[in-house]
């Protein structure tokens, strides 16, 4: 009895095996011939493409580069990173081709009011003064900043928005705005 027992289940085994040979086989014959691979998975990226400007916009986000790790130095941050492909690309903060005098002017603010230094704008298009080559930055407000900006243009009272104001060293003028968002900032130009 024992025996006929592990025949009857060599059998079972047997008719198990088969069934899933058939079974895969009807699915895929991959599956039975050895033959079975997984292809390679394909990602998709939502990452911007690679700039293809001859390699002059490349040299452009390494002068950017430099300049953001520069400024940080000094404890000065930028908002956003810069822009993927040219200038004129919206929602980014562009620092390559800044003028020194821009740098230098935006070191000796932080130096002098000790306020948190943020830029929001720089040579990326888009705004009425700013661009490459352009002594221009917009500065995040801040009431420590404020403060400053009153105490070295001479303003006793209300520093109005939209109104230009000149530093009394005139190294540089600044306006009070607010963007379309209604967030507000100096936007500064350095002489």
């Amino acid at each position: 009895s024992k025996g006929r027992e592990m025949i009857e289940m060599a059998l079972w085994g047997l008719l198990l095996a088969v069934s899933a040979w058939l079974l895969l086989n009807t699915i895929n014959p991959d599956f039975v011939t050895g033959k079975f691979g997984i292809p390679p998975a394909t990602i998709e990226s939502k990452l911007p493409p690679l700039p293809t400007m001859g390699g002059e916009w490349v040299t452009k986000l390494a002068d950017d580069t430099k300049t953001r790790e520069y400024l940080k130095s000094y404890y000065i941050f930028v908002n956003k990173g810069p822009c993927p492909n040219s200038y004129n690309d919206t929602n980014c903060t562009m620092l390559s081709d800044l003028p020194q005098n821009a740098v230098d002017g935006v070191i000796k603010i932080k130096q002098d009011s000790k306020a948190a230094i943020t830029i929001t704008g720089g040579t990326e298009g888009g705004h009425k003064e700013h661009g490459p080559g352009k002594p221009v930055l917009d500065l995040r407000y801040n009431n420590d900043l404020l403060f400053y900006m009153r105490d070295k243009t001479g303003i006793s009272g209300k520093m109005e928005y939209d109104t230009r104001y000149n530093s009394k060293d005139g190294s540089f003028s600044v306006i009070r705005e607010k963007n379309i968002d209604g967030i507000e900032h100096f936007h500064v130009v350095f002489q």
